[in-house]
């Protein structure tokens, strides 16, 4: 009985990543599907917006980037769907989809907020994931796996962790986009790559002991 709090918890989060992610890749097909004759051009940073939540208490703030572009000898702006934690410098480019019926229906390349949407079901998934492995391997599923199976579970989590943190941090691959954006905190991402790494060398790939 002491278990089920815990095993709740566990199924709660699997569930939640699992609704998150299937969210996320249904919105991104969809997105993808609408904008695949979208016509593309350069836009520019030119405004920001500050946005508040969470409580009194417990205040959050997050950047709504606005980038202006022109179509046609017409100006047009569109916004971010999702917060940032900083804000990249005035002027910097992007690149803008647009409707070349309709110009002023139009999305920004690259990160959106169904691809958050998506890292976020990935870790919802991973930490309980971690649970549900180490269940099964004293239970002996993975007994005559030649690899220690939890073990790799373990290390590939800060690898997916870090490499996705890595991704909406300079939205993309760009390590310059990265240290731009995140400054001395871009070094994060690779930390928890190379400990998932480390983890994974150590325990699942073990020296052989002398004389074998």
């Amino acid at each position: 009985m002491k278990k089920t709090p815990g095993i709740a918890l566990v199924g709660i989060a699997l569930l939640i990543g699992i609704l998150l992610l299937g969210f996320g890749i249904k919105n991104t097909y969809e997105l993808n599907k609408k904008t695949e004759n979208y016509a593309v051009t350069e836009g520019y940073l030119s405004d920001y917006e500050l946005r508040e939540s969470g409580s009194s208490t417990n205040r959050s703030y997050s950047y709504y980037l606005t980038y202006s572009y022109v179509v046609d000898g017409q100006e047009y702006t569109v916004t971010t769907d999702y917060g940032s934690g900083s804000v990249p410098e005035i002027g910097s480019t992007k690149e803008i989809k647009y409707n070349p019926q309709n110009p002023e229906e139009a999305v920004i390349a690259g990160i959106s907020g169904s691809i958050i949407m998506i890292f976020m079901g990935v870790m919802f998934i991973l930490i309980p994931g971690v649970f549900i492995m180490g269940f099964l391997t004293n239970a002996g599923v993975f007994e005559k796996c030649p690899i220690h199976v939890f073990d790799l579970f373990v290390g590939l989590v800060p690898i997916v962790i870090g490499v996705g943190a890595f991704y909406l941090m300079a939205d993309g691959f760009s390590f310059k986009a990265a240290f731009a954006a995140g400054g001395p905190f871009a070094l994060i991402p690779f930390l928890l790559i190379a400990a998932g790494v480390f983890v994974i060398v150590k325990n699942v790939f073990p020296k052989k002991a002398k004389g074998e």
